[in-house]
């Protein structure tokens, strides 16, 4: 079972076995053409929470092909497997 965090402040929080634990479980897509529009419930491995242009953050990770992008805070939960 998962553990869900808050969003704010949890990179200073997370020790380095806890971030090979997390992952970012996408939950919906705002947008047809991001890149994880396709992988609703999947879960992508965790790297950092980035500040985004719009006032909000976003979830930085290593996407499908193992290029760091980045997921909507929106459109996603952190969540640790044990």
């Amino acid at each position: 079972m998962g553990h869900i965090w808050s969003h704010y402040g949890i990179n200073n929080k997370m020790s380095n076995l806890e971030l090979k634990h997390t992952y970012i479980q996408i939950i919906s897509c705002s947008d047809s053409s991001k890149w994880y529009s396709n992988l609703i419930g999947e879960k992508i491995a965790y790297i950092a929470s980035v500040p985004a242009l719009n006032g909000t953050f976003e979830y930085q990770c290593r996407d499908t092909d193992g290029y760091i992008n980045f997921i909507s805070a929106a459109d996603s939960m952190l969540v640790r497997l044990l």
